[in-house]
């Protein structure tokens, strides 16, 4: 009678059937988790709206540099032109000169303040979107890593489906019913080993000799009287 034996084996495979499916779960949440590469995109998409920002800004400084030193140009051509005799007129446009001139000089100060701003906005973006691209480059071969795995544990999980089912086919209906009773109030262990000879491997009682070697002679179901499990012995 190997009746033991055969309640051992199912307890096996259902232990290594739960517990592959719980990594299943597992790699199933991590193949949707694409929280760091969803993070290092906004962080780079963040960067690029501030470096199109500082570029629009140079370019609009630019501009309007540009525009002043037309005007300058202009105001300076008239002065030196010896075409305004008038002395109201030609106070008039070196006032306008001057401002122009102070109006440039300070709108090139900003103009310098951006482009360092601009800058340093070209070497963030640059950071951003090299941290994107080697965290994509990860998350890819962690998919991978994660598919194969994903592919592995469902092909268990199904051999262990077809063994516990033939398991169970194999068993007495009263042997069936006693292994699901003892499994519903042991959490699924209702077997425990015998180790160094008559200790129960799941409560750790000495179990009587009789009932170690009723479990080592496998000619009935013994129990712990502990802990009332089916008892095994491997030897």
């Amino acid at each position: 009678m190997e009746t033991s034996l055969t309640l051992y084996r199912l307890q096996r495979a259902e232990l290594e059937r739960a517990d592959c499916a719980r990594k299943l779960a597992q790699v199933k949440t991590g193949l949707q988790d694409n929280s760091q590469v969803d993070a290092a995109a906004a962080a780079a998409q963040g960067k690029h709206a501030t470096l199109t920002k500082a570029q629009i800004g140079v370019r609009e400084l630019e501009l309007e540099a540009q525009s002043l030193k037309a005007k300058l140009k202009s105001t300076e051509e008239r002065m030196f032109s010896g075409k305004v005799s008038n002395p109201k007129e030609l106070t008039g446009l070196q006032g306008e000169n001057e401002s122009l001139k102070r109006r440039l000089a300070k709108l090139e100060d900003h103009l310098l303040e951006a482009m360092i701003q601009l800058e340093d906005a070209e070497a963030e973006h640059g950071r951003a979107a090299a941290i994107l691209a080697a965290t994509t480059s990860q998350r890819q071969a962690q998919v991978s890593d994660l598919t194969g795995e994903q592919a592995q544990l469902e092909q268990r999980i199904s051999e262990l489906e077809t063994a516990i089912s033939q398991t169970r086919a194999s068993l007495a209906a009263e042997d069936m019913s006693l292994y699901e009773h003892m499994s519903r109030r042991k959490g699924g262990r209702p077997v425990a080993l015998l180790i160094r000879g008559n200790v129960c491997g799941a409560c750790g009682v000495v179990v009587p000799l009789a009932a170690a070697q009723q479990a080592r002679d496998r000619q009935a179901v013994a129990f712990c009287p502990s802990c009332e499990r089916v008892l095994h012995s491997e030897g």
